[in-house]
């Protein structure tokens, strides 16, 4: 499996939304259950910016992965390494520098 070498500028943002079956009741009543056993699976958002070179070779990483492929990939601020796939990104450029933002889905497998 590859590794992600790029290191995302501070402050990015992570959702978790676990996967649940929920079952509701005429009176109001809710039952809550895990949607399997890996439900509790998170999101990243992630920015870097650097040279328009750099964020090209960010942008043909996950270009080549197609959202298809997973790869390791470390949180800014975290020590684990996660498996991610990236199925969406945006890329800004401007000259000499750019700036690429990308959405990490945690994945099992």
């Amino acid at each position: 499996m590859q590794r992600f070498n790029w290191v995302p500028v501070a402050g990015f943002s992570r959702i978790c939304e676990p996967k649940i079956k929920l079952v509701q009741f005429g009176d109001g009543y809710q039952q809550r259950s895990p949607n399997g056993i890996n439900y509790k699976l998170r999101t990243y958002s992630a920015t870097f910016r650097d040279n328009s070179e750099i964020i090209k070779g960010v942008d043909d990483f996950l270009f080549d992965r197609g959202a298809v492929e997973a790869f390791l990939f470390v949180p800014f601020g975290e020590f684990v390494e996660r498996t991610v796939v990236c199925k969406r990104w945006r890329v800004i450029e401007t000259g000499v520098k750019g700036e690429l933002t990308g959405i990490f889905e945690e994945v099992i497998g």
